[in-house]
């Protein structure tokens, strides 16, 4: 597909220009998704754009907006002990993505010191697992952590007193986080090293409440919490990063010399059957120039996803595109066309899939 580029919040619908898909056989039914994620019968609902109403299946049912009875014995001293049905309502902000969105959050299950944090349906974004926020999929209580690319980002540390320290990953950067301050249920972190991170973690509400990361520009905050969802819960464990494939110029391809041109092979062997592939263009720094560049990926069933981008003056900063796909396990092709200064990036999340009825 062709999509000519301008500055657009993330999840907006591309123009369409021109379709150009080689060997897919992607039903029309699944091109109305958020961001035209086209892919195989998933549960994506609504357009981000779209506000939910109060009757919306977004809206925790059953709940209360503050709940006593999780609450009331929490403390920083030890991790929350998370019940199946507590939700917390989140503001999305990867600013260099351009918009800011909500989702609401929901632990799915408890088993084994690990608990699955799931999302309504209606509010999930293939998008999410590029960004890496908000949290999903299998969390540690005890380090509050949740899978970003390679590793968990093991966010805390019990207990939480001031001055306490402890080292980190995220996102591949190494850092070394603090406690700077404590008042009453809440404690305030920094991490420094490769990359800065401030989080603030409320014991009441059992979850981290703010969140800034300052090299990729990643942020969410918690807007309300309750207990007592009843609905549907779309839970995914064992995120993993399958593959990370980059474009012509960079490292991790093989590139034909001269021609903006470069393509990868890769076998993926996660033992999980559903996955989202996320294509990316890294547009920061060259927002005033505009450019052409075409991603292709083929997958081990022989699934291609063809995409043009064309970005122009003031384009975001990071145009995302994903899709989802079933039966990720196997060997897939990436091929990718540069014309412009902007970068180019694929990644292949892998996990395990339930749609959960609480």
């Amino acid at each position: 597909m062709r999509r000519a580029l301008t500055p657009r919040p993330l999840l907006h619908r591309p123009t369409l220009v021109r379709a150009t898909l080689v060997r897919a056989i992607l039903v029309a039914a699944f091109l109305v998704a958020p961001t035209l994620l086209i892919g195989c019968g998933d549960a994506d609902g609504r357009s981000p754009g779209t506000a939910a109403s109060s009757e919306s299946a977004t809206t925790p049912s059953a709940a209360t907006a503050h709940s006593v009875a999780a609450s009331d014995h929490r403390s920083l001293a030890a991790p929350p002990d998370l019940q199946v049905g507590e939700w917390w309502r989140v503001e999305v902000d990867p600013a260099l993505v351009g918009r800011t969105f909500e989702a609401t959050l929901v632990v799915a299950d408890v088993a084994g010191g690990t608990a699955t944090l799931g999302i309504v349906p209606d509010d999930f974004h293939h998008d999410f697992m590029i960004v890496h926020v908000p949290p999903l999929g299998d969390m540690d209580p005890a380090t509050m952590s949740w899978r970003v690319m390679w590793d968990d980002f093991e966010a805390l540390r019990f207990p939480l007193e001031e001055g306490s320290s402890w080292e980190a990953d995220f996102h591949g950067s190494d850092v070394v986080a603090q406690v700077t301050r404590v008042e009453g249920d809440r404690a305030w972190v920094t991490y420094t090293g490769d990359d800065r991170i401030d989080l603030v973690y409320d014991a009441r509400m059992g979850m981290i409440t703010e969140f800034q990361e300052e090299r990729l520009r990643l942020g969410f905050r918690v807007l309300e919490h309750g207990t007592g969802y009843a609905g549907p819960v779309r839970a995914m464990n064992r995120i993993q990063l399958g593959y990370m494939a980059m474009g012509p110029g960079e490292r991790s391809s093989e590139e034909v010399p001269g021609s903006g041109r470069s393509s990868s092979t890769f076998d993926v062997a996660s033992g999980s059957h559903d996955g989202t592939l996320s294509f990316a263009v890294w547009n920061l720094g060259a927002e005033d120039e505009p450019g052409r560049y075409r991603i292709v990926a083929t997958a081990p069933d022989g699934t291609v996803f063809d995409e043009t981008f064309e970005t122009e003056v003031g384009s975001p900063s990071v145009i995302p595109l994903s899709f989802p796909h079933r039966g990720v396990d196997g060997t897939w092709q990436i091929d990718f066309e540069r014309d412009g200064p902007a970068r180019l990036l694929v990644e292949l999340f892998t996990y395990d899939l339930e749609m959960v009825e609480l």
